[in-house]
């Protein structure tokens, strides 16, 4: 991971579109207004997760209305996210579980995550494919 211009900060997120790009460490994303809640997955029990929202980082990095995003994980996973979901649900750059911070190993540094328990329409293998773990990047055409 890069170092950020801000210090030590490591960078954890890249966001591109086309040519430009921006880049997070934690600290930055700590920046956003943080949004809290408790929820399981399929692959944990209920914790409490906690991060800025996505739309609000697409927004500052300058994606206020692309056409696709693209997720890509730490282990090349690939996935493109609905982008009307992201408007009509708190989907949460999750940057900590539990109020500590995410761990590559737990799932981290940063869990693209929906919450299933407040909205169980949510909780569909369709939505399941697009909470990408070990995020590093979302890109836009």
């Amino acid at each position: 991971m890069a170092l950020s211009a801000h210090g030590n900060d490591k960078i954890i997120l890249t966001v591109t579109h086309g040519e430009a790009s921006e880049q997070y460490s934690l600290k930055q994303l700590d920046a956003f207004p943080q949004h809290v809640y408790e929820t399981k997955t399929p692959w944990t029990s209920r914790h409490s997760f906690s991060g800025p929202l996505l739309k609000d980082v697409m927004y500052k990095s300058g994606l206020v209305s692309p056409r696709a995003i693209t997720a890509r994980a730490l282990n090349d996973y690939i996935v493109d996210i609905d982008l009307i979901l992201m408007e009509k649900y708190p989907v949460l750059l999750a940057t900590r579980m539990d109020g500590n911070p995410m761990r590559i190993r737990n799932k981290g540094p940063i869990w693209i995550l929906f919450p299933l328990d407040q909205f169980p329409e949510l909780n569909t293998m369709e939505v399941h494919g697009q909470m990408v773990w070990q995020l590093e990047k979302l890109e836009s055409p």
